[in-house]
């Protein structure tokens, strides 16, 4: 897969899905971790095919990868086989506390 970074707070991961469908991919996040599967992916609608050479995987697949604290995923779409699914890193705010002062005399 590849990680671009897209500016100070914005990333995309990009993932070669070609010859899945729309209903063969799905996009999660679980547990700190953004979970892509490919899934009941049918290898061919003809029947049987004999192979001479056979160089294009036909398998289910699931790639984990894991997100930083504060990163959320904003959208996920796919255009010429390739999935791009977009991030976004919240940079919380400096927690500030202002603490009251009492004088005695």
């Amino acid at each position: 897969f590849n990680l671009i970074k897209l500016n100070e707070t914005n990333y995309a991961i990009e993932l070669a899905v070609a010859g899945f469908a729309e209903d063969e991919l799905d996009v999660e996040v679980e547990d700190g971790h953004l979970v892509i599967k490919g899934i009941n992916r049918l290898v061919t609608e003809q029947g049987e095919v004999e192979y001479i050479h056979r160089g294009i995987a036909a398998r289910d697949f699931v790639k984990r990868i894991k997100l930083a604290e504060g990163v959320e995923v904003n959208t996920a779409h796919v255009k010429n086989g390739i999935l791009t699914v977009k991030l976004e890193q919240f940079i919380p705010e400096p927690v500030k506390q202002k603490v009251a002062i009492s004088f005695e005399n």
